[in-house]
């Protein structure tokens, strides 16, 4: 899978993106990758990612509560995300104040 690496500016969003469908929607590992177009190990990886950067780094912290998903979903570079209506009305509730 060379060349389909996650530009730097995208990579909290997606650790945020693959936390929440993790833990709040359920999504194995399998499903998640296939929604955002990415092999499991990936997937795997941004869990891990998400969990160290939460709590070494107050900016990620911030990052997460301003995290929208439909504005990630949109400007993602790896323009074959497959993540249904759904999914993103679901996702959105855990981010209303």
């Amino acid at each position: 899978m060379r060349g389909k690496r996650t530009p730097t500016d995208q990579l909290d969003g997606l650790s945020i993106l693959v936390h929440i469908l993790r833990n709040n929607e359920k999504k194995t590992l399998q499903a998640i990758g296939k929604m955002l177009g990415k092999d499991h190990s990936t997937i795997l990886y941004h869990i891990k990612r998400y969990d160290t950067k939460w709590q070494t780094s107050r900016k990620f912290r911030q990052a997460e509560k301003d995290f929208k998903i439909v504005d990630f979903v949109e400007s993602y570079s790896h323009k074959k995300i497959n993540i249904s209506d759904l999914t993103i009305e679901n996702v959105q509730q855990y981010f209303v104040n």
